[in-house]
């Protein structure tokens, strides 16, 4: 049963997440490129969402399928005769980015193929191609590799490429970070990587690797991982449909904590690969919309949602072959009301969300923003925990709304608009500026 509950924000106030605030929105207008997108295997270009609208991301991230153990593919074990280069499929990957006028994220992960491990490496064969299972690879080989991969690409499709020194090497490296020898080892070849990068392919942009935790941070940096990277990423897959989660202790005061305490906090940071395991593609649309609101508020300057197409009913994709989802539409909305806007301050909530590993309240969530025409706007939903709506009170100055679907509602100001987990943004019809002192909660300061 739907529960609506009757808000009157006037009298409110504001109970917020201290711990958010130490991070702040980045400056200035928001880009197409703060929305990214991995297409998925089928490497085939998004199609129109459910209102009919072409996609409007401005970002390619990372492909499937073209890690160095597919293109120098063999069924050979450690130490055997390194084969041919096949560069077909990323060939295809880069000019589809290229075609698109797009930059797009190669990014080194675990792929190695056995025959560059070392003896004795537990390997297994994926597409006929045997592949290491955690092991890392001989560092000469290694080298050779990258050299041929960045000089390829920087010489056929110049500027197109950027680099993400690995991907998630706590779930992909075995004893990654509780062995010192192994962090010491990786250590030494992410900064083979990043010099390699440097000096052959000035124009990309170089990422730290996608770490998913604070201790793989802490221990890859005290070895002396190579600071200079150009930006910081990490990915937020909280493993469910709870977008809150980014203000508990194996992000907010994790993975971004940890960048700060090791010097690279103040460097930009991406959420390389973000996404859910929500049960429905309605309740992913919800999760798509607040993660890329919150993310943005908290300094994420762009996250590469994951990811397009999908071929059976993972619900975090937006589209199996056949149909194009309800996210889909989400995701381009928000596109729609974000791109060209500039986020004001921090996203702010009337009660704590979060607590200790446990979800406390239906909190409601506003974000502030001066659109791209210059006026005043707010994005509105109730906490992901909370499945019913609640009645809201429209504070001065908005008096008309959009939602999900991008359709224009009327709400004088004082009324009463129904709200739910799905963001809506708050406008203003006459484009008037907000009335001095006065905040998007309609609490004099």
């Amino acid at each position: 049963m739907t529960l609506h509950r009757l808000i009157s924000l006037t009298t409110l106030s504001l109970s917020l997440i201290a711990s958010a605030f130490a991070q702040s929105p980045p400056s200035g207008a928001i880009p197409s490129t703060a929305f990214g997108m991995h297409l998925g295997s089928a490497q085939a270009w998004p199609g129109n969402d459910t209102l009919g609208r072409p996609p409007t991301f401005g970002y390619l991230g990372k492909s499937g399928e073209v890690g160095w153990g597919y293109i120098q593919c063999s069924s050979g074990g450690p130490g055997s005769t390194p084969p041919a280069y096949n560069w077909t499929r990323l060939d295809n990957w880069v000019a589809l980015a290229s075609s698109h006028s797009m930059k797009g994220m190669y990014a080194f992960y675990n792929g190695t193929p056995c025959w560059a491990t070392p003896s004795g490496s537990a390997c297994t064969v994926t597409y006929g191609c045997n592949m290491s299972s955690g092991a890392l690879p001989t560092e000469s080989l290694l080298v050779t590799f990258t050299t041929a991969l960045v000089q390829r690409y920087q010489t056929n499709y110049p500027g197109v490429l950027d680099y993400e020194l690995f991907n998630e090497p706590e779930n992909e490296i075995t004893n990654f970070p509780s062995s010192g020898t192994v962090v010491s080892k990786f250590v030494t070849l992410m900064t083979d990587e990043y010099n390699i990068i440097r000096a052959d392919s000035s124009s990309s942009t170089i990422s730290s690797p996608s770490f998913v935790t604070a201790a793989g941070i802490s221990a890859y940096y005290t070895a002396g991982g190579p600071t200079g990277i150009d930006v910081v990423s990490h990915h937020f897959e909280p493993g469910g449909c709870q977008v809150d989660r980014i203000f508990g202790s194996e992000y907010l005061t994790g993975v971004y904590a940890a960048n700060n305490t090791a010097g690279v906090g103040s460097k930009p940071l991406l959420d390389t690969e973000t996404s859910s395991l929500c049960t429905s593609y309605a309740a992913n649309e919800q999760f798509v919309m607040q993660d890329y609101l919150l993310q943005w508020s908290l300094g994420t300057s762009r996250l590469n949602w994951y990811e397009w197409y999908a071929p059976t009913s993972d619900y975090f994709s937006m589209y199996d072959g056949t149909t194009v989802y309800i996210d889909a539409t989400g995701y381009n909305t928000l596109q729609d009301w974000l791109v060209g806007a500039t986020m004001s301050s921090s996203c702010s909530s009337t009660s704590a969300i979060y607590s200790g590993g446990t979800f406390v309240d239906n909190a409601v969530w506003s974000c502030p923003f001066v659109l791209g025409s210059g006026s005043q706007g707010s994005a509105v939903w109730t906490s992901s925990n909370y499945s019913g709506s609640t009645s809201y009170i429209v504070p001065s100055p908005f008096n008309q709304y959009v939602d999900s679907n991008n359709t224009v509602h009327s709400s004088p100001i004082g009324s009463s608009v129904t709200i739910s987990a799905t963001p809506i943004l708050l406008q203003v019809a006459s484009g008037a500026p907000a009335p001095p002192g006065l905040s998007i909660f309609g609490v004099h300061r």
